[in-house]
Formats: C-alpha cells, sequence, structure tokens
C-alpha cells in the first residue's frame, strides 16, 4: 500500500445492505479494477458479475496471477478452461501479472502492478529523490572549476565601473605573472609613497589640522587600507571562496542578479570614489598647491630642516598617490558586499531546496488521508468456499479488517519514519554546508572586518571631539574650508563605513535566521506532527547561524549593530552638547 491509493476490496462493504448495488458501485467509480486470478475464482457468481461490471464500464483491468499452488495458484492453460465465452477476450488479450509471496519478489510485482494500472509510486519516487539529493549533499566535494575564475573576474566581466575601482585599488589579477608582479609593485610603492607622507606630515605640519588625531588617522588610514589588499587578493584564490562561488554559479540562475548588482553597484561606487578622491586632494593637497596654509616656521610653528620642500613635494604628489590607498577601501567594502551577496544567494538556494524537501514531505502527510483510488477484485476461492452463512462473513470480515488496518498503519509509519529521517538529514545537511562556508569566509576575513570597524570609529569619535576644540578655544586658528573637506573624509566617510560594515554582515545573519523560522513555517504547513516539528527545529537551534567575528564568539546582527550605533549616537551626540555649551560660554 502507498498514502493516496484508496484500495477497495469486496470484503470492504455491509454485508446486510444492498450486496449487489455496493459491489457495483464500487467498481463504477475505481479508475483502474485489479482481477486475482486463483483456481475456480471464476465459478463465484459475485467475482464474475464484477468482472463483467468492469468490461461494461470499460475500466481498466489489471490481471495478477497467483504462483502458490498452496493458495489457489493454477496454471494459465487450466484456468482458460474455467473462463467463460463472454469473458475470454480479457484474458487472451492481456498477460497476467505473477503475484509472488516472497518479500523480496513481491516488491517487484507491487511495482509491475502499479505501472500496468498507471499510477505513479510517488512516494517511492520522492524518497529516492530525497536520498540521492542528501547523498551528493554528503558526500560530493564541489567541482573546482578549471579556468580558475576568480570574484574579482566575475565582478570586472559585469561592470566596467568595478573594473576601473580594482584597476586602482591594485586587487586587478594578470595571467602573466611577471606583469601581475610588477603591477603588485607599482601598487605598493604608490600606496606606500602615500603613506610615508602622511606619516611624515606628522612632524612637518605641511597642511594644518585641527588636532593631532586627524593628523594621524590620514597616516593610520594605510595600514586597514593595505590590509584589505593584501587578505582579499589571498581570499578570492582560495578553496573556500572557489566553493562558495562555483555552488551559487551552479545552473546560472544567480548569474543575472550578479550581473545586475555588479553593474548597478559599480557605476554607484566610482562616483562616490571620484568624490571622495576630490574631497581628499582638496583638503590635504589643493591648499599648498595654492599656497594656503603650510607655511613652514610661521603658520606651523616649526623649523625643521626641508619643511619647504616638503610642503611642495606633498602638496604636489598627493595627486598621484591618493587615488590608490582610497580605492582600496572602497574596494575592500565592494569584495565585502559582494561575498555577503553570494551567501545571500547561497542562502536561498537553501531555502529553495527546504522548500522541496518540505513539500515532498507535505505530499506523504497529505496523501496519507486521501481517498481516490483504485478498487480491486480479490476474492479467494478458499474464502468462497467457506462463506455459506452472513454471520461468518460478517466475523470473518471485522478481524481481517482489523488486522489489515493495523498492519497497513504499521506500513504507513514505516514510510514516515524512513521519509522523515532522510528529509532531517539533508536540512542539517544544508544549513551547516551553508554555515560552514560563512565561517570560512568570516576566519579569512573578520579581522580584516574589526579592523576597518575600529577605524571608522576612530575617524567619528575623533572628528566629532575636534568640534569641542574650536568652541572652546583649544584650538585657536580660524576653521578653514580645507579642514571642512578633511572632516567630510574623516566623519561622512567615516559613518558610511561603519554602516557597510554592520549592514553586510547583519543582512546575511538576519536573512539565515528568517530562513530557519520559513523552515518551522514550512513545517507546519506541510502538516508535519508536532513532535517532529520540535525534533527538526532543536536540531536547528543547536547553535547560531550567521556571519560573526572574534573567533566565532560575537554574531552581527540587527540588536548587536543597532547597540553599536547607539553607543556611538551617544558619544557624538555628548560631543555636540559640549560644542553647544563651549559656544553658548563664548557668546556670553
Amino acid at each position: 500500500e502507498r498514502p493516496g491509493i484508496k484500495i477497495f476490496i469486496d470484503l470492504d462493504m455491509d454485508v446486510e445492505g444492498d450486496l449487489t448495488g455496493t459491489l457495483q458501485d464500487g467498481v463504477k467509480n475505481c479508475k483502474t479494477f485489479i482481477f486475482f486470478i486463483t483456481d475456480g475464482i471464476l465459478s463465484s457468481e459475485w467475482c464474475a458479475r464484477e468482472l463483467r461490471w468492469a468490461v461494461e464500464y470499460k475500466k481498466k483491468i489489471v490481471l495478477v496471477r497467483e504462483t502458490d499452488f498452496r493458495h489457489g495458484g493454477v496454471e494459465m492453460g487450466m484456468f482458460f478452461e474455467q473462463v467463460p465465452e463472454d469473458l475470454m477476450h480479457v484474458f487472451k488479450n492481456t498477460i497476467a501479472i505473477p503475484w509472488y509471496r516472497q518479500p523480496a519478489f513481491r516488491r517487484v510485482t507491487i511495482q509491475l502492478i502499479l505501472k500496468a494500472a498507471d499510477i505513479v509510486d510517488v512516494y517511492e519516487r520522492n524518497l529516492k529523490h530525497v536520498t540521492r539529493t542528501t547523498t551528493e549533499m554528503l558526500n560530493a566535494l564541489p567541482e573546482i572549476r578549471s579556468d580558475h575564475t576568480t570574484c574579482f573576474d566575475v565582478i570586472a566581466e559585469h561592470s566596467w565601473a568595478m573594473r576601473a575601482v580594482f584597476f586602482l585599488a591594485g586587487f586587478s589579477r594578470f595571467r602573466n605573472r611577471t606583469l601581475d608582479r610588477l603591477y603588485a609593485i607599482i601598487f605598493n610603492v604608490s600606496f606606500w609613497s602615500c603613506g610615508f607622507l602622511c606619516a611624515t606630515n606628522l612632524v612637518y605640519k605641511s597642511v594644518p589640522y585641527h588636532v593631532i588625531s586627524t593628523d594621524m588617522l590620514s597616516a593610520y588610514v594605510h595600514l586597514p587600507a593595505w590590509q584589505s589588499w593584501f587578505i582579499w587578493r589571498r581570499f578570492v584564490s582560495s578553496r573556500e571562496c572557489d566553493e562558495l562561488l562555483t555552488r551559487v554559479r551552479v545552473g546560472g540562475s544567480a548569474d543575472k542578479i550578479i550581473a545586475k548588482a555588479c553593474n548597478v553597484t559599480g557605476w554607484f561606487l566610482l562616483g562616490l570614489q571620484v568624490t571622495m578622491v576630490l574631497d581628499v586632494l582638496c583638503g590635504f593637497s589643493l591648499p599648498g598647491a595654492l599656497g594656503r596654509g603650510g607655511v613652514p616656521g610661521a603658520d606651523s610653528g616649526n623649523a625643521y630642516i626641508g619643511v619647504r620642500q616638503f610642503t611642495h613635494l606633498h602638496s604636489q604628489a598627493m595627486w598621484l598617490v591618493v587615488p590608490p590607498m582610497i580605492s582600496a577601501m572602497f574596494a575592500s567594502y565592494a569584495m565585502f558586499a559582494f561575498i555577503a551577496m553570494l551567501h545571500l544567494l547561497d542562502i536561498l538556494n537553501v531555502k529553495q531546496s527546504l522548500s522541496e524537501c518540505l513539500g515532498i514531505l507535505g505530499n506523504f502527510y497529505e496523501s496519507a488521508s486521501a481517498s481516490d483510488g483504485v478498487a480491486a477484485s480479490a476474492t479467494m476461492q478458499t474464502f468462497c468456499q467457506s462463506s455459506g452463512e452472513a454471520s461468518d462473513i460478517e466475523s470473518t470480515f471485522d478481524d481481517s479488517t482489523i488486522i489489515d488496518d493495523m498492519q497497513a498503519q504499521l506500513r504507513q509509519s514505516a514510510m514516515e519514519e524512513k521519509l522523515f529521517k532522510t528529509v532531517c538529514e539533508l536540512f542539517v545537511s544544508l544549513f551547516k554546508g551553508a554555515q560552514h562556508r560563512i565561517d570560512s569566509t568570516c576566519k579569512a576575513v573578520g579581522g580584516l572586518w574589526v579592523h576597518l570597524v575600529f577605524f571608522s570609529t576612530c575617524q567619528v569619535l575623533a572628528v566629532s571631539n575636534s568640534f569641542g576644540g574650536h568652541a572652546d578655544g583649544t584650538v585657536t586658528l580660524q576653521y578653514t574650508w580645507w579642514w571642512r573637506c578633511q572632516d567630510i573624509f574623516h566623519l561622512g566617510g567615516g559613518i558610511m563605513l561603519l554602516a557597510a560594515a554592520m549592514g553586510v554582515f547583519c543582512a546575511v545573519t538576519s536573512y539565515f535566521q528568517l530562513v530557519r523560522t520559513h523552515t518551522w513555517r514550512l513545517l507546519m504547513e506541510a502538516g508535519c506532527p508536532l513532535t517532529r516539528q520540535v525534533s527538526v527545529m532543536g536540531l536547528l537551534t543547536a547553535r547560531p547561524f550567521g556571519m560573526h567575528v572574534l573567533f566565532g564568539t560575537v554574531y552581527i546582527d540587527v540588536p548587536k549593530a543597532a547597540g553599536f550605533f547607539f553607543v556611538i549616537s551617544m558619544v557624538v551626540l555628548n560631543n555636540c552638547m559640549g560644542l553647544f555649551n563651549s559656544l553658548d560660554r563664548n557668546g556670553r
């Protein structure tokens, strides 16, 4: 038996009612009529009459022949001698399926009967599908592409703007190893020249700043920027990144999403980067080029040797060395966003696989209570000969019905147990596989993320604190336009980068947690018993899911991000209140 297949046997009826009408309705309403051939079965008036009704109603007739002579088996040659003339065409034009009682052969016989009856064994098909999928998920290693396509290549393929950003940031790759090394050397020379100029400016002060904190930040920014360049170039060539990219792009369904995201984000990021580069150059290089500020010994208050020469060098060289540094920061955050998008698409694939598996489970529970199907006539000669009185028939019917119901329930319970176990294993493998790929990403770039968040936090706090220096008279110099450009770079850039860093990690964590909740809802919609739901959710809640830092101890989600921004806002608000109080005192 299978859930969803209703089997009507001529024993399943009320013998005290209209026997003829009940049997005739059973044959009339069935989709397929199964006739079980035994020795002398056509000598039974009711069996012969049911077969004639099946012919009259043009039902699909499946013949099954008993092979065990102890249970009424008969040779077909002898059986043809018992067939009436008007029914001979039924047996002459149809090959009877042999019925074997041994368990190993009985399964084959059942499949032949289902095939002859045009019945799809949905349970068996779904179970094989889920088992095959589980085996692939648990045992199959991802196929590594032979062309060694990296995330840089995919992004550059879909966006010319991102290709320009990556080229300036030193993220580009060349097939020629010599050319690739030369490109990396040129980038590092330019990058660290900028770092050297900013660090030396701490002493020479060729461009005056509010306070020493913003001066130090301009030099310190090169450390997270170079770390971004180094880590991302190494990570995109790793097996972990290749596995993630391969799993997301398999089938090609995600390529359109990736292409559109890269194209739109690329132009936005390029425009934002150009704006930020111009702002930095206006704040750090233009004053010296215009002869504004940075007058050695007078405005800067120092008399170091070579101050004038360094001032000129600083103002001119920054035009060339600032763009790579800014590009490295923007390219790093672009890579964080791209990797987060890959993880979101990976989780989306998990969600779709879960929906498919739970759909199979739902079909099983739904079909278990369905009631359409197949009617069967399986009257045995031994029963026909022993059923002389109605009371004997009723007693035999009651006992056999109870036993058959218990056996059917046991078989269905075993099927449900096997199917649920298989689906449950697939659940766990899907969630663990997606989280394993997230763990690999966080292990590789989690330290960089913490460093960038730390630097951006310092930017916001330093600039907000420097405003108070002008208000309370600590900084006596007049607030100039190039300071405004520097503040836009540190304060605006810090807030923007903090929001981006928190946003990409929170998006992955929140969506993964939503998928877990979605799984619970699908289990309920599938009609899964409550005990089964609890067992599945217990497995899925055994560990947290999402992006994490600090060796997996802190998972970045919306509550933590909101708490972080709340603390930053309170500090900035406190500095602003101090600024207003200072302005009020000076005004009085």
